[in-house]
Formats: C-alpha cells, sequence, structure tokens
C-alpha cells in the first residue's frame, strides 16, 4: 500500500521530547515516540521491510518480521486517523 503524508498535519516536538502529529482541520493529535516519526516520514519512499531493516538497525531488535507487523499496525492506525492518505485519496 503506497501512502502520503496529509500536507495539513503540522508535526512538533512537545517539551518531553515527544513528537506530536496536530490535524487543524479536526483538531486531532497523536503523540508518538522517534521511531513512530521515523516511520512517518519513511513511509511515503520505502517498502515497510526497508524501514523494518532500518529500524532493526537502529534497535537492535532481532525480530523483523514482529517490525514490520508493528509498522503495518502503526501506519493503518495513521491512515485510520488522517495523518496519513493511501495514494490517490483526496484529503
Amino acid at each position: 500500500m503506497k501512502v502520503q503524508k496529509n500536507e495539513n498535519i503540522i508535526v512538533q516536538r512537545n517539551s518531553n521530547g515527544d513528537i506530536i502529529f496536530y490535524d487543524p482541520e479536526s483538531g486531532n493529535i497523536h503523540m508518538t515516540n522517534e521511531i513512530g516519526y521515523l516511520i512517518f516520514i519513511l513511509c511515503e519512499h520505502y517498502t515497510v521491510k526497508d524501514i523494518a531493516m532500518h529500524i532493526h538497525i537502529l534497535t537492535g531488535h532481532e525480530n523483523v518480521q514482529r517490525i514490520m507487523e508493528d509498522i503495518n499496525t502503526f501506519i493503518r492506525d495513521l491512515i485510520s486517523k488522517g495523518y496519513l492518505l493511501k495514494e490517490g485519496d483526496s484529503e
């Protein structure tokens, strides 16, 4: 599944270092960590497998299949909340 970032989303870091996604149209806020932000940035241009390999290298997590499952769940969650759009969907 190809996705693109919703261009209306505002991304900021709060004082605790968490990454905040803010949708000014709906008022929805989603908080994530550095890995979540990395997935958000990379998912437009890389496959889930490629992202999983990067995270595997960064974190040392042994189970790449589990990383891929977690990435897919995270991406589906961001799509359901409108932070990511399936390529071709209108905003």
